[in-house]
């Protein structure tokens, strides 16, 4: 009795970057995350413009929690879903793609020294690992 596959399309072209709706292969998962570091230099940068017109201490504060509401918590979503579609993908099953992610995260920032050889290596994993559903 083997394992099932889902029914699911592997055309990730009209997929989503917001939401979980199907699995994406290698070369969606690096556009997507290309697009998203893109995301995060530009809020950086913006960030940084605020940062150098406000010079009062209490300013920079609000500025902090402003932009870690406004753009650090989205571009996280952003991340948890493009890597739970990769996970999906390379797993085959979708609640163990969560979990996967969730504890993927959860090194990440729980374990800070290795966090940098972390994301590497597991980035270059989702590039290089096929996946079950697509082909490229």
């Amino acid at each position: 009795m083997g394992e099932e596959k889902e029914n699911i399309s592997i055309d990730d072209k009209n997929t989503s970057m917001r939401k979980l709706d199907m699995p994406i292969g290698r070369l969606k998962f690096f556009t997507n995350s290309i697009i998203i570091f893109a995301l995060q230099v530009i809020a950086i940068a913006i960030y940084y413009v605020f940062y150098f017109l406000l010079k009062s201490p209490n300013a920079l504060l609000t500025l902090v929690v402003i932009f870690s509401i406004v753009f650090g918590i989205p571009i996280l979503y952003l991340h948890f879903i493009n890597y739970t579609k990769r996970i999906w993908d390379i797993a085959g099953n979708f609640n163990l793609a969560i979990w996967l992610t969730i504890v993927l995260f959860a090194i990440s920032f729980i374990c800070l020294f290795f966090f940098p050889i972390a994301i590497i290596i597991f980035y270059l994993g989702m590039i290089f690992i096929s996946g079950k559903y697509s082909t490229k």
